[in-house]
């Protein structure tokens, strides 16, 4: 939510945005079995409209530590790249960008 408050979006929009994201809840079904509901505090929900937006926005700023690594983004994922004689270890770069 921190970082969409940052981009110029109009409040109404930024709140139904917020309403959109919070007390959101899964359960699995396997079989004719339902799981418990589990809250859902984190992640962006595929297959929604604002998806595809809402990964731009919380992606964009993300960068490496070290010079020689790197970060790839494609639609829904993110791939963290250290080569074996970076300067920055890979616990460091993947702290860096788990936040």
């Amino acid at each position: 939510m921190s970082k969409l408050i940052r981009f110029s979006i109009p409040s109404n929009v930024l709140n139904w945005i917020i309403s959109f994201l919070t007390e959101r809840q899964q359960l699995y079904k396997v079989g004719s079995k339902l799981s418990a509901p589990a809250s859902i505090n984190r992640s962006i929900i595929q297959g929604s409209g604002i998806g595809p937006t809402l990964y731009i926005a919380m992606k964009s700023d993300l960068t490496t530590l070290g010079n020689c690594n790197a970060i790839i983004k494609y639609a829904d994922d993110v791939d963290l790249l250290v080569p074996e004689h970076s300067t920055v270890d890979l616990s460091c770069e993947f702290n860096n960008v788990k936040d």
